[in-house]
């Protein structure tokens, strides 16, 4: 997940509700009541090519209450992220729908698209942690890709066989039955595809990405791509992406690129040998739209070209995020991460201090925070942002974390939050909405810093640990919500 910055969406907060200008006359509308009175506010999350809204977008509460509404054209399928709870939506135009909390943490949906509505989260809830990268990620770390792929494999068909019991004899339109035909068929390919990938990441000491068995790669055939109508499942865009970055780096004999720049273009000609229409603009959009600060502003203006040329609403948003960086004038020693030798800045190993220098942070209250501050601690640190769905449901887990270690403990031991939110007011809001606890601060130039790209943070929620030197110890450390990770800080209090 990244920041994102609003593109061409206006917010009315008048009337407490959402709209978007209209593109044709279809519309849909959704309303709801939080009975928790803490709650100031929720947002969304949303791909934001294929979402009316921007992700990250709040829903400031009136009442206790919230509006959305949007002109669409095509169904859509978005999050409302709720603390502590994430309600999906499918939505078609003509769709009018009340959310209502059931009282023991589910929703009950109503009104027309209500049952739909209902299906889905029923669903994702039933099979909770077996759908989407982040939630998945543990299973990559932990398992050989055999015992991977047949837990997938058996997944999936688990998952048929529940939508078929949950589809039979319901009155569901075809346009969701689709839907969730594709999240389920495409959550297998986008979960193998994203191994190799989420692996290699999670490494940084390694210079390469591991290839899938032969017979594991014929499952990903020719059919499977540009399937432009499934745009608006996130299944089918997590494997778009995976599958071309797998094979960009099989064409680069599965080596970690060192450039930026270069990075960008063998995937964009990966895309131009194998994808189309939308599917093609889509890929190169959030390619851009995510990690244009990274690249050469010519070869971020290249790609951009290619894009404009053939989706012009796509085009539209890349460059309200990216405009200002294609137009920057810079020599290529001067991009973030790149050096003058085309190798990527500090790919040795950090010693201890590093991140003490390459992480620049700031408190509540704008105060500079450097990680030499706690120096004698133990540091476990934690990389979220406001409109990260993920990332919320893991603060109930690190309170518990939190609450499980004795005053003494407490004070050599240091729970470090770090914000990739693109403004202040947004994290400072979800802050105090959360009710965090321990450290809270944000990241000076984000997903951008320097920390952030030799750390390879390209999604969060992240999580690393620091020891009482200054050394980062693991930087892809268990979630709070995991087995070991209260026994692994222990340990190294003992030091």
């Amino acid at each position: 997940m990244k920041d994102r910055i609003p593109a061409i969406l206006c917010i009315f907060y008048f009337t407490f509700s959402l709209s978007i200008p209209a593109r044709t006359q279809g519309s849909f509308k959704v309303q709801g009541k939080i009975a928790s009175d803490s709650v100031l506010a929720i947002s969304i999350g949303a791909d934001p090519f294929y979402s009316p809204f921007e992700p990250g977008t709040e829903i400031i509460l009136k009442n206790q209450s919230y509006s959305i509404s949007a002109q669409i054209e095509k169904p859509v399928s978005f999050e409302l992220l709720i603390p502590g709870n994430v309600v999906y939506l499918f939505l078609e135009p003509g769709d009018d729908i009340s959310i209502a909390e059931d009282g023991s943490g589910g929703y009950i949906f109503s009104g027309t698209g209500g049952g739909k509505c209902q299906v889905l989260n029923d669903f994702r809830n039933r099979f909770a942690g077996q759908f989407g990268i982040v939630e998945m990620k543990s299973e990559m770390m932990k398992n050989a890709i055999d015992m991977y792929e047949m837990s997938l494999f058996a997944n999936r068909k688990t998952h048929r066989q529940a939508w078929k019991n949950a589809a039979s004899g319901v009155n569901l339109s075809e346009p969701f039955r689709k839907f969730m035909e594709t999240l389920i068929e495409y959550n297998y390919h986008s979960l193998l595809a994203a191994y190799p990938v989420e692996r290699s990441r999670s490494n940084p000491e390694s210079k390469e990405l591991k290839n899938l068995p032969s017979i594991m790669e014929e499952e990903f055939k020719d059919e499977l791509l540009n399937v432009d109508d499934a745009l608006n499942c996130p299944s089918y865009r997590n494997y778009i992406d995976y599958y071309t970055i797998y094979y960009t780096s099989k064409t680069n004999g599965f080596q970690k690129f060192t450039d930026f720049s270069e990075s960008f273009l063998q995937k964009e000609k990966q895309a131009q040998m194998k994808l189309t229409g939308d599917t093609y603009c889509w890929y190169v959009s959030q390619l851009l739209y995510h990690d244009c600060g990274k690249g050469n502003p010519s070869v971020i203006k290249k790609l951009y070209s290619n894009v404009f040329a053939e989706n012009l609403a796509m085009a539209k948003i890349i460059y309200a995020k990216c405009g200002e960086w294609m137009e920057t004038k810079v020599e290529k020693e001067e991009i973030a991460g790149v050096s003058g030798k085309g190798k990527p800045a500090m790919e040795e190993e950090p010693p201890s201090g590093f991140a003490e220098k390459k992480f620049v942070l700031a408190d509540m209250e704008g105060n500079p925070v450097s990680l030499k501050e706690f120096r004698g601690k133990v540091v476990y640190l934690d990389f979220w942002a406001s409109w990260c769905g993920p990332c919320v449901r893991q603060f109930p887990f690190s309170k518990s974390l939190h609450e499980s270690f004795s005053a003494k403990e407490l004070k050599e031991l240091v729970f470090l939050y770090i914000s990739l939110d693109d403004g202040e007011d947004k994290w400072k809001e979800a802050v105090k909405r959360l009710g965090l606890e321990g450290v809270q601060t944000i990241l000076k130039n984000g997903w951008n810093s320097e920390g952030a790209m030799f750390y390879h943070i390209t999604s969060i929620p992240r999580y690393m640990i620091m020891d009482k030197k200054g050394g980062m110890v693991d930087t892809n450390a268990p979630r709070p919500g995991m087995e070991g990770i209260r026994d692994k800080l222990l340990e190294l209090l003992a030091e």
